[in-house]
């Protein structure tokens, strides 16, 4: 019962760990780290036979290693690819563009847009699913798109940058299967500022990128320091 348990777990944490390396690892070269771990098991379980002359206890002991190091690199890819879901609430009535800026906050929930007005979490891996009226459209990110906001200081020495998503919600919740290359207009730096103005959109929340040169002429050169917070 022993041995076959420990050939179990061994073969399935194997199959398992193979499975991730050839196909979730660029070129397969994940694949190639589970076959020498194979090979350098075996060598390990020949050199123990070779001192204690008990192939049996060499053999459970190399099937043993191997199962645990197979499952210590799933658990680390699985852990590593991580993504927490997030939700987005559409209003059941609600038609027409949504805007869905990035945010410094890292909300347990994106909650419902406000006159069309959303915020995306912080940059990371995650999935955002968007619900209607109790409905998953999901789908409707095949006609989202993206825009970058760039505004430039009177002096023309700082620029500022907001990333801006767009998705075309209607009511019919009919969206394409595929990504649509019928782009949605995304906004433009007049409008964002005629949000701003208005209270629309707040700022104070906007995940930003500054830039800044010292002329003209000069390159841009993106400052760390400025871009980490928003503008109180």
């Amino acid at each position: 019962m022993k041995w076959t348990l420990s050939f179990l777990f061994y073969l399935a944490s194997l199959v398992w760990a193979f499975y991730i390396g050839r196909f979730e690892v660029i070129y397969g070269a994940g694949a190639s780290v589970i076959i020498y771990l194979q090979a350098i098991g075996l060598a390990a379980m020949l050199i123990y036979f070779a001192i204690t002359k008990r192939f049996e206890q060499s053999l459970f002991s190399t099937l043993t290693l191997l199962t645990a190091l197979h499952l210590l690199l799933i658990i680390s890819h699985e852990i590593s690819n991580y993504q927490p879901t997030y939700t987005l609430r559409i209003p059941d009535n609600y038609q027409g563009s949504l805007y869905l800026f990035g945010t410094i906050e890292s909300p347990d929930d994106l909650g419902t847009p406000v006159d069309g007005i959303g915020y995306l979490p912080h940059p990371g891996k995650y999935t955002i699913e968007i619900e209607q009226g109790g409905d998953d459209i999901s789908s409707a990110w095949q006609t989202s798109n993206s825009n970058e906001i760039v505004l430039y200081e009177d002096d023309s020495t700082v620029m500022i940058a907001y990333d801006v998503a767009c998705i075309d919600i209607n009511l019919e919740r009919d969206y394409p299967v595929d990504y649509s290359r019928t782009y949605v207009p995304c906004m433009d730096p007049d409008e964002f500022k005629a949000l701003v103005a208005a209270g629309t959109v707040d700022e104070r929340r906007l995940r930003k990128s500054v830039y800044t040169r010292k002329n003209k002429s000069s390159p841009w050169q993106y400052s760390p320091e400025r871009s980490r917070r928003s503008p109180d």
